[in-house]
Parts: C-alpha cells; sequence; structure tokens
C-alpha cells in the first residue's frame, strides 16, 4: 500500500504466461493505496496482425491465431527509410478477455477501456497509410483497487 498509480506501458504482451500476468497484477494490486489506480496500455490484442506503418509483426508459421493464447510472433521496427530494424524481438499474444479477466480476479474494478488510434495531426504529419487508421492500433485499460 505504496503508491497511489501504477502504470505499465506497453508491458503486459512482453509476458509469455498468463500466470506470470496475473502475478504482476496481483503485485500491482499488493503495492498501491487502497482505491489507487492502475493504468496499462497493450498493443490491441485483436489487431495484432495488422501492424503499423513503422513495425510489423511476424508470426509462426505465417499465420496469426487469435484463440492461440501465449503464442509468440517476432516484433520488427522499421526505421524511417522503411528498412527494418530487426532485432530478434518477440511479444506473446493473449485475448483481450484474458487481460481484462485477469484485472478483475486480481481484485480491480475496471473503470475505463479506451481503444486508440492514430491522431489526425499524427497522421498527416508523418504520411500514414489509411490502411493503418481504419482499427486500434493500442488500448488502455484502467482499473481501481476494491
Amino acid at each position: 500500500e505504496s503508491f497511489d498509480v501504477v502504470v505499465a506501458n506497453l508491458v503486459f504482451m512482453m509476458v509469455q504466461s498468463k500466470e506470470e500476468i496475473e502475478q504482476s497484477i496481483r503485485e500491482i494490486h499488493r503495492v498501491l493505496k487502497k482505491d489507487g489506480t492502475i493504468m496499462y496500455s497493450l498493443t490491441h490484442p485483436c489487431f495484432v496482425d495488422r501492424g503499423a506503418h513503422d513495425y510489423r509483426n511476424v508470426f509462426p508459421d505465417g499465420g496469426f491465431y487469435y484463440m492461440k493464447e501465449e503464442y509468440p510472433y517476432k516484433f520488427v521496427l522499421q526505421d524511417a527509410q522503411g528498412k527494418d530494424v530487426d532485432e530478434n524481438f518477440y511479444d506473446y499474444h493473449h485475448r483481450l478477455s484474458t487481460y481484462l479477466n485477469l484485472t478483475v480476479t486480481s481484485g480491480f474494478t475496471i473503470q475505463r477501456v479506451e481503444e486508440l488510434s492514430y491522431p489526425d495531426a499524427v497522421v498527416k504529419r508523418h504520411n500514414i497509410p489509411s490502411a493503418y487508421t481504419t482499427f486500434p492500433q493500442s488500448m488502455i485499460v484502467v482499473a481501481k483497487k476494491t
């Protein structure tokens, strides 16, 4: 009971197992003060196969299987010229329901869920193709310790 707010920015999709995600969320619950808040962001698990203008994901066997959890996929950044910056970095797929349910079963009440896409100013400034603006790239979950 030490902190008012804990922020986990683009962290949980780097965790392979549901058990480890749950352990992390429970630890966050433990260190939060009464009525404390957790805020976490994720690349949107429903659309992770679509990538973005500055990265792409490479799936084993060439396919993305939404219902298959703990599914590793390679995250490949692209520089300003569109050239791959491949550092052998992996994320792990978990369903949206997994993240939300683990939040609730760890003792939180979900206050808000936001699905985010690129703001118009960013689309204009970086000339982001419309193919990447028709779905949410990421999401944010805000929950209170109960």
